[in-house]
C-alpha cells in the first residue's frame, strides 16, 4: 500500500454538455478547508488544470452553477500526481472521481 508522497492534485473535467459550465471545488482536510478554486468548462472540451492543491488526503466537494453537488473523499495512491476527475453530464448532473495515472 503506498502512502502519501509529495506532489500535488490537478482537476481535469470532462464537460459532456453543449453549454459552459462553472464549478466550484472545495478541498478539505479533517481540521478545515485547503483551497476553494472555481473552473470554467467549456461546452463539450475536456480541460485539465495542474497543480490545484498539494498531495493529501481530502474530502472533495464539486458544485455546478446548476446546483448539482457531488462530494468523494479523494486520496493519493504514492503517484508524483494526481488527478480529481470531474464528468459534467448533458442532463446537468455531475460526477466526481480520483484519476490514477502512475
Amino acid at each position: 500500500m503506498g502512502g502519501i508522497g509529495g506532489g500535488n492534485v490537478g482537476v481535469r473535467i470532462n464537460n459532456r454538455d453543449d453549454t459552459e459550465h462553472t464549478l466550484s471545488v472545495e478541498f478539505a482536510d479533517e481540521e478545515e478547508t485547503v483551497a476553494t478554486e472555481e473552473f470554467t468548462a467549456p461546452a463539450g472540451e475536456e480541460t485539465t488544470w495542474e497543480d490545484v492543491v498539494g498531495a493529501g488526503e481530502y474530502t472533495v466537494t464539486g458544485k455546478l452553477d446548476s446546483s448539482e453537488s457531488s462530494t468523494i473523499n479523494f486520496r493519493m495512491q504514492g503517484c508524483d500526481s494526481n488527478l480529481l476527475y470531474v464528468s459534467i453530464f448533458e442532463d446537468g448532473t455531475l460526477e466526481m472521481g480520483a484519476l490514477d495515472e502512475c
